[in-house]
């Protein structure tokens, strides 16, 4: 028993590292992500998107990643606990429905925790509405103006109720 309880603090700050470790990986696939589609969210931005609106995108892309890190994980680590157990037959492990659910919940939030840098770099986009008229000399077939509607409503409308693809 004397083992068992000088371990469980190891464990503890195993848990803590690995999930700040997470935390940086994620935010660190966010991050590039968002620097790669600054010029598209910039666009949608100057089309009228509402700051609220592209946030959503990066927290929507940064819970995806987060889930799909779950998804491949969790049946990792079933396996690996497996193959464990059956090379060391007094390796035991236990998932309980609980457990697995803190850890999905705790997987979410570090998505959110991951998406807030991301998110402060957007800020920096600024749209001028002068643009739309330069997008229409220049060719531009359509244009939102955040004055007639939501501008979330005005894409479906004129995409046929499909959106703008950004994952």
């Amino acid at each position: 028993a004397r083992t068992v309880t000088e371990f469980l603090p190891v464990i503890g700050v195993l848990l803590v590292v690995s999930y700040m470790v997470g935390v940086v990986i994620t935010g660190l696939t966010i991050y590039t992500a968002t620097i790669e589609k600054t010029r598209d969210y910039g666009v949608l931005k100057a089309i009228g998107a509402s700051n609220s609106y592209v946030y959503r995108i990066v927290i929507f892309q940064s819970m995806a990643v987060s889930m799909l890190g779950f998804a491949i994980g969790f049946p990792l680590a079933l396996l690996a606990s497996r193959l464990a157990e059956s090379s060391v037959p007094e390796f035991i492990t236990n998932y309980e429905p609980m457990s697995v659910l803190f850890v999905f919940s705790a997987v979410l939030v570090m998505g959110l925790i991951a998406s807030w840098l991301p998110v402060r770099r957007i800020i920096a986009i600024d749209p001028i509405a002068k643009k739309r008229e330069i997008a229409l000399k220049l060719g531009a077939t359509d244009v939102i103006d955040p004055a007639v509607g939501p501008p979330e409503q005005q894409v479906r409308e004129l995409t046929g109720g499909f959106g703008v693809p950004y994952v």
